[in-house]
């Protein structure tokens, strides 16, 4: 579990950026915290979606919202017909920069509402906006009016949109398997395959949820604390983007699966799922292994995913950075959905 002293200093770190969007939220009519019973509110949103995204879950909305609100939550923007989850961080590699986040807009006048209210919260408060997770027309819209690409004012210079930099993968699981098992034995697959089964003969692995929690929040910790070590690329994130998701209580939700990877009896990596039953499709939040100690562990999980898996579809989201996509994309997506974010900051 999160330390004391741990969990202190994250919020305090936040804490200018609490005061800014409490008092937002004191002045601005249908902004409040959210708080866990808000989740059957989003989740009756996301089923009058008629199109499938890997943003449209409680998972999604509340991942990086840890130390934000007064349940760690975030906040979120209802009025009884619209709806949109909201952060606040500062700026990456600009910290004076304070941005708030709209995230995964719902609701026939969202877009119009935003608009309007980012723009006041920018004359006010001197806080920009990223609206994210939004499809091309949504976008589009944004865009008409006044809004521009996060490619002008990036999440992060390396990475402009967060996940969204590079497209949602959508796999139909059973061409997958088939492209896997049945791949020559000198082909990329065919060669991943091998090494998978080795890993399998040479060591003892076990799946299983038994302390979920303990051992995935110090498989991450470990993850971030030595990612400098085996990793070429700049680290952008941190043990809190995976808070909530690792800690929130799932424990009722039959469609979310968490699980650690136990090789030799070692915890060396965990994973989090969702199986959305209505789109016929399971959504891939999170897959964190330990992979200087075992190379192929990643792809383990990805080909028992495949294999062992019962929706039609595996979405396993986008990617910020391109190694990340090309390790995906070898698993023959057939499809890419581009989801989009949108800023109204101006240099």
């Amino acid at each position: 579990m999160l330390k004391g002293n741990e969990l202190k200093q994250h919020k305090e770190k936040l804490e200018r950026v609490n005061n800014i969007i409490r008092d937002i939220a004191s002045k601005t009519p249908n902004i409040t915290p959210i708080v866990p019973a808000d989740q059957t509110l989003f989740e009756e949103f996301f089923t009058k979606e008629e199109r499938h995204t890997y943003g449209n879950s409680w998972l999604y909305i509340t991942q990086s919202a840890f130390g934000i609100g007064s349940e760690d939550l975030g906040y979120k923007y209802y009025d009884g017909k619209n709806l949109c989850a909201l952060s606040i961080h500062p700026k990456i590699e600009q910290p004076d920069i304070i941005m708030l986040y709209w995230i995964r807009p719902m609701g026939e006048e969202i877009l119009p509402i935003i608009i309007d209210l980012a723009e006041k919260i920018k004359q006010k408060y001197n806080v920009y906006s990223y609206v994210k997770k939004l499809f091309s027309d949504q976008y589009e819209f944004l865009l008409q009016h006044g809004f521009r690409s996060t490619t002008e004012f990036p999440w992060h210079s390396t990475t402009h949109s967060e996940d969204d930099t590079y497209p949602e993968l959508i796999f139909d699981r059973e061409k997958t398997k088939a492209a896997i098992f049945d791949s020559p034995k000198r082909s990329r697959l065919g060669r991943i395959l091998r090494e998978v089964r080795k890993l399998g003969r040479d060591n003892t692995i076990e799946i299983t949820s038994v302390d979920f929690q303990k051992h995935a929040w110090e498989i991450v910790n470990h993850y971030f604390t030595k990612y400098s070590e085996f990793a070429s690329k700049i680290n952008i994130s941190s043990p809190f983007d995976y808070y909530n998701m690792i800690f929130l209580d799932d424990s009722r939700n039959d469609n979310i699966e968490k699980k650690i990877m136990v090789v030799n009896d070692n915890p060396v990596g965990f994973y989090v799922l969702m199986h959305d039953d209505r789109m016929d499709t399971t959504n891939l939040y999170s897959c964190i292994t330990l992979r200087q100690q075992y190379k192929y562990l990643t792809d383990y999980f990805f080909i028992n995913m495949f294999d062992t898996g019962k929706t039609k579809y595996i979405n396993i989201g986008g990617s910020e950075d391109e190694g990340i996509h090309i390790f995906k994309s070898k698993y023959q997506p057939i499809k890419e959905d581009i989801m989009y974010w949108a800023t109204n900051y101006f240099s």
